[in-house]
């Protein structure tokens, strides 16, 4: 048997908040860009490479919450999210 967790809102507010720094991003890459060589230019390219692996980890914790099921067996119990199967 399959289980789905309940439906949560968690997961939309993932996708909104991965939307949301994907487009900040986006603004500061035009942002640096546009801008002459000076040290707020580097400060700012520090900021993009900083909010990098934030991103990442956004992703796949959203991936995660979308993906997450149970399945239950007569001999195990299998937590399924994202790439990863765990039999308890």
């Amino acid at each position: 048997m399959v289980f789905k967790p309940t439906p949560d809102s968690a997961r939309w507010e993932g996708v909104a908040a991965c939307t949301w720094l994907a487009v900040t991003q986006i603004m500061l890459l035009n942002w640096i860009a546009t801008r002459p060589t000076d040290g707020l230019r580097f400060l700012l390219i520090a900021l993009l490479l900083a909010s990098i692996p934030l991103l990442v980890h956004l992703l796949h914790r959203t991936w995660i919450a979308f993906t997450l099921e149970y399945w239950l067996d007569r001999n195990a119990l299998t937590v399924a999210w994202a790439d990863v199967r765990q039999t308890i």
